[in-house]
């Protein structure tokens, strides 16, 4: 009796471990089909399941002396992505089903059936099997979605070749904007650094960064702003630490007096009632500002551009502790222009659409309409080569316009 016993209890255990079950160790949902052969209903094809990001699931508990050859196909929630294989079956792509003889053409109407490409595995129906989904490098509207895995070489540029990497990088992208933590590890697996980025093309850290040794411990903490390193600490190996702080000083770029013409001179008589200045950004800008003045004459433009003094207001915020995070723009005093006009921020690729008069993508933190002066802070953004479009809207005058763009730049 105890040897019936024990026997009963092993066949117990395997029936109960023979399984397949799917893991999603991706960022989005993921939906599931499945194939697999059933005595008297020929191959079966089943969908969907819904596998939540980090869920594992049991999707398939195999009959006793049920074939070996499993099959599945899988869709990645808000993704233009399938996983797919080399073996045909039939699937409903909207609505759950459960087809017999799935590996037999459809000869119906119904536009949602179709044939898709399943991927084999071979099971053992005597134990668990676990199929991982883990993916990867996947397009949303033709855009970066979910995570992407990248190969780099030593100096931390990517390899072109992905064998050839010494570590790789992981960025989870939400319709091509990095989101969340971004990790970079070693070729064994262990994380060597840990981030957040403000946008990845360029490349721009922000807030703490953590960089790890091999072994898993602490070498090195900094703390970036709009991708400028302002504080930094490190370990030596006996786990010292040393600290170093930035400090900041202000840099003014020189002084741009332009003449716009009125919007009717700019139809008939061919002038220009709009413009753009290029802001070329010394290295290690953590924020900048731009202020101005609008005048219909010349010669008030410019001699209010001489009592331009932002460079000098700014730098006794700096000569304190917290450097630009004490700045109150409320603080700050402005210029006193007489005329308006519009200025944009924009980026380098919409510029051709501002001075053609088309659709303007511009920045309304960075930007003011209808404005006679002003000191503008620009923070933050995520751009790559900023321009300052300015524009004249009068249809009678032309106007002057004097604009000076200071910069905080850190030093660590």
């Amino acid at each position: 009796m105890k040897h019936l016993l024990v026997i009963a209890a092993v066949l117990l255990f395997s029936e109960s471990s023979a399984q397949v079950v799917f893991e999603n160790k991706g960022s989005m949902k993921i939906h599931v089909a499945i194939a697999y052969f059933k005595t008297g209903s020929g191959w079966l094809s089943e969908g969907w399941f819904t596998l939540k990001p980090g869920s594992r699931e049991t999707l398939y508990v195999p009959p006793p002396g049920s074939s070996q050859n499993f099959y599945y196909c899988a869709n990645v929630e808000k993704s233009d992505s399938w996983l797919l294989g080399d073996v045909s079956f039939q699937i409903n792509k909207l609505h759950a089903y459960l087809f017999e003889n799935a590996d037999q053409p459809y000869m119906g109407n119904d536009v949602n059936i179709q044939s898709v490409k399943f991927i084999e595995k071979i099971i053992d129906p005597s134990r668990e099997t676990v199929i991982t989904l883990d993916p990867v490098n996947l397009t949303y509207h033709k855009k970066r979605h979910g995570k992407w895995r990248f190969s780099l070489d030593k100096e931390g540029n990517f390899a072109e070749i992905s064998t050839d990497g010494e570590y790789y990088r992981e960025i989870n992208f939400d319709q091509g904007e990095p989101i969340g933590w971004c990790r970079d590890f070693y070729k064994n697996g262990a994380i060597k650094a840990e981030y957040k980025l403000l946008s990845e093309k360029p490349f721009v850290y922000d807030g703490k960064c953590t960089a790890y040794r091999e072994n898993g411990t602490v070498e090195r903490e900094t703390v970036y702003r709009n991708g400028i390193p302002t504080e930094e600490v490190v370990f030596d190996e006996s786990g010292q630490r040393f600290e170093k702080k930035a400090t900041y000083y202000v840099t003014k770029m020189p002084v741009q007096n332009i003449f716009l013409n009125s919007t009717t001179d700019d139809f008939y008589k061919k002038g220009h009632s709009k413009s753009l200045i290029p802001v070329e950004l010394p290295p290690n800008t953590v924020e900048w500002y731009y202020e101005y003045v609008v005048s219909k004459d010349a010669s008030i433009a410019t001699e209010l551009s001489k009592k331009f003094d932002l460079d000098a207001q700014l730098a006794r915020y700096m000569a304190q502790p917290a450097g630009p995070n004490n700045i109150l723009l409320n603080t700050l005093n402005p210029p006193i222009g007489n005329d308006v006009a519009d200025i944009y921020l924009i980026e380098l690729e919409h510029c051709e659409n501002f001075m053609k008069n088309g659709h303007i993508e511009y920045f309304p933190a960075g930007s003011r309409l209808n404005y006679k002066s002003g000191i503008v802070q620009v923070k933050d953004l995520k751009m790559s080569k900023p321009f300052i479009g300015v524009k004249n809207k009068d249809i009678n005058y032309g106007i002057n316009i004097s604009l000076q763009v200071v910069a905080v730049v850190s030093k660590l």
